[in-house]
């Protein structure tokens, strides 16, 4: 799996922060490096990897004890369920464009304030106003009969 990581992109290109690979380096994950496969988050007491589909890993070991124990089941198929009750119910899924949209893009701003570097973006909602670089960030370059009609 490493292997085709490294042939995607080299790991010194994906401009991680410090703290993760520190992360990393401490409980010997480099090989299997969790960043490529969901998120970290990391506390002062430890920290908490959550994979898709709700997998959870706590380091160190032992001190999600008291979570697993007290958390309800997920489901695997919980967002297909809610969005054949919302057909079924004649309503509006809770997973709606309306809401997924604004919510895709400000994660995707995110992206594009870690490449544009550390200093404060401004948008207005179509393009970044205060840094012209960064809008480049916006756009994808497609190859040749790949484009997309706009």
């Amino acid at each position: 799996m490493e292997r085709c990581y490294n042939i995607l992109k080299k790991r010194s290109d994906l401009n991680f922060p410090p703290a993760l690979l520190e992360f990393e380096k401490k409980y010997n994950l480099e090989k299997a490096p969790l960043a490529f496969m969901g998120s970290v988050f990391i506390g002062t007491k430890g920290a908490i990897w959550h994979c898709f589909h709700s997998s959870l890993r706590f380091f160190p070991k032992g001190i999600g004890k008291d979570f697993i124990k007290n958390k309800a089941g997920y489901q695997a198929n919980e967002h297909v369920m809610e969005f054949l009750n919302a057909v079924r119910e004649n309503r509006e899924a809770n997973t709606c464009f309306d809401y997924s949209v604004p919510l895709a893009q400000t994660v995707l701003l995110g992206n594009v304030a870690a490449r544009a570097g550390k200093k404060k973006l401004l948008w207005d909602g179509s393009r970044i106003i205060n840094d012209e670089s960064a809008n480049a960030y916006l756009k994808t370059t497609y190859r040749k009969g790949w484009e997309l009609p706009c």
